[in-house]
């Protein structure tokens, strides 16, 4: 978990930007393939296996998996993606390691 004042500026500031990012994606003001930077993980998910490398995303694939009709979501929808990645509701395994 987030413990210290420095882990939760960090998470808040990454947030900032990802949100400041993601409205200029809405408005088709981003370059094509650009990359999200999403920090590095919380203790929550080291201790659940994640490896401690940066958490980054494609905008490529967020526009996808918006317009997919098994995953519909307005990209709206995905403001403070960082908050809610490092601080989860609940953490599911695999049972094959290779999948998670």
């Amino acid at each position: 978990m987030l413990n210290t004042i420095a882990d939760n500026e960090a998470l808040f500031a990454t947030n900032k930007k990802f949100n400041y990012e993601l409205d200029k994606h809405i408005k088709g003001e981003l370059p094509e393939h650009f990359i999200y930077d999403l920090g590095f993980p919380s203790d929550i998910l080291l201790s659940a296996g994640v490896p401690d490398l940066k958490i980054e995303m494609n905008s490529i694939r967020l526009k996808e998996k918006s317009d997919n009709q098994k995953h519909p979501y307005n990209l709206n929808e995905v403001k403070n993606l960082p908050v809610a990645i490092h601080r989860p509701i609940a953490i599911f395994s695999y049972l094959d390691n290779n999948n998670a």
